[in-house]
């Protein structure tokens, strides 16, 4: 007897028992399942794949290991861009800086230059 415990997309995911040699096994099965509901199999697909117990416990911890190595290489990636999104900031600050500061020299450059007569006020502003 068997027993469909979950699916995933179009794999099923099945409980059986795999006699007194096996025990308790899953099977994951593509395509064909015995359910009418699912794609038949294409041409280079697997069909299904049995796994004891200790099958799927070794699965488990390649596929845990898989997923951990993956984020942190994600997380990698996203420290590097953090990292220059936190240069580019404080370019953008410095440069927003530089902009006040010689627009600030501007004006007081003005004042003299008015105050000299060489320039009328109008053109100042």
């Amino acid at each position: 007897m068997s027993t469909e415990i979950a699916k995933i997309d179009d794999i099923g995911i099945t409980e059986f028992y795999g006699a007194d040699v096996s025990g308790v096994m899953l099977q994951l099965t593509q395509g064909f399942g015995g359910s009418s509901t699912m794609k038949p199999l294409q041409k280079d697909e697997p069909g299904y794949i049995q796994l004891t117990v200790t099958d799927a416990y070794k699965l488990i911890q390649v596929l845990t290991k898989w997923i951990k190595d993956l984020s942190r290489c994600e997380a990698e990636k996203l420290k590097r861009k953090i990292k220059e999104n936190r240069k580019l900031e404080g370019t953008i600050f410095e440069d927003a800086v530089k902009c006040e500061h010689f627009i600030k020299n501007l004006e007081i450059l003005d004042i003299p230059l008015s105050l000299l007569g060489l320039i009328k006020k109008e053109e100042t502003r």
